[in-house]
């Protein structure tokens, strides 16, 4: 699957890369609004197989960068290189289903022995947190967190999520501490943004954890 292709404006980070200062999304109508609770607890989970959790990624909601609004069937991919750092690419049609087709790329580095924090280069020498606050025990979806509550995102396998599960997520993302008046859902309609026809659920590995 050939997901690396840039737009005409050329690679720029990822989502992932957690631009600081970078304006948020609009808000999801029927969220709770309240403001950002810091001494609520972002969690992080116990262990993390890298190898496992590599590959693509639908994301389906997100309190994410301004730069991003309006992503459609966007995606995030990550692949461990040899020298254990994590190639991240995001993809995303700008606007529309048909829209520009938009790549963003960086690099990242595990930070801990368990493989669930992370640090997202932004531009040298910046690295930023990556909080994998929640992860399914099947790997079919994970939220992605921050200390400081101002980005997060729900990343699942399937571009279509279950709405009790996405309604479950947003809940827990709440006791995190995030104000949800800025929270948005993310339009999916079954495709990777670099492909025209309906796909299959993508396979996941099962290999054990690499650091």
């Amino acid at each position: 699957m050939e997901l690396i292709r840039a737009s005409a404006r050329g690679p720029r980070p990822t989502i992932a890369a957690l631009l600081l200062g970078a304006a948020t999304f609009g808000g999801l109508g029927g969220c709770m609004s309240k403001a950002v609770n810091e001494s609520a607890s972002v969690p992080v989970v116990p262990r993390v197989e890298l190898q496992r959790y590599m590959g693509p990624w639908f994301i389906v909601g997100a309190i994410g960068l301004g730069l991003e609004k309006g992503a459609h069937n966007a995606v995030e991919t990550y692949t461990l290189n040899p020298d254990g750092t994590i190639a991240t690419v995001f993809q995303y049609r700008k606007d529309a289903f048909d829209g520009e087709l938009e790549t963003k790329v960086t690099r990242a580095w595990v930070v801990d022995g368990d493989n669930a924090q992370w640090k997202v280069r932004t531009f040298w020498p910046l690295k930023q947190q990556y909080l994998i606050a929640h992860l399914e025990p099947d790997y079919s979806a994970a939220i992605v967190a921050r200390e400081r509550r101002d980005y997060v995102w729900i990343l699942s396998r399937d571009a279509r999520i279950d709405e009790g599960r996405y309604q479950a997520y947003l809940r827990r993302i709440e006791a995190m501490g995030y104000d949800m008046s800025k929270f948005s859902r993310y339009p999916q309609d079954g495709r990777f943004p670099d492909q025209g026809p309906k796909i299959a659920r993508p396979e996941r590995a099962s290999a054990s954890a690499a650091r």
